[in-house]
């Protein structure tokens, strides 16, 4: 569906670890898909820039396991999976940025779990 010609549409991808930006980009050029890819915090200040003009907005955030903050370097693996101490650091940082973001037609998709730690 990305790879449609839609005149009009851009893509941003945005991420702090550039490692995952670089697994995104082999993915986008694997499927003929151009788009701008930005490694940066969600909370970036692109919410100035791209205020009310995102129609779809996918989000995929770190959230499976709950950890110190300082525990979790932006590089390393660690910060995919690193939610913060409750599991919703970045969560409950992006939906405001989100909430900027979307235009008043605008959808968020976001990947959610629900996880148990048993020690």
């Amino acid at each position: 569906m990305l790879g449609q010609e839609v005149s009009g549409v851009s893509y941003i991808t945005i991420d702090i670890n550039p490692h995952a930006l670089r697994v995104t980009l082999e993915t986008l050029d694997a499927h003929g898909v151009d788009a701008d890819l930005m490694c940066v915090d969600i909370a970036s200040g692109l919410e100035k820039r791209l205020s009310g003009m995102v129609d779809v907005m996918v989000v995929n955030p770190p959230y499976v396991l709950p950890m110190p903050d300082d525990e979790a370097d932006n590089e390393g693996m660690a910060s995919a999976w690193a939610g913060g101490r409750i599991g919703r650091s970045v969560i409950d940082r992006m939906l405001p940025v989100a909430d900027r973001l979307l235009s008043d037609k605008g959808w968020l998709y976001m990947v959610t779990l629900t996880t148990m730690i048993l020690t």
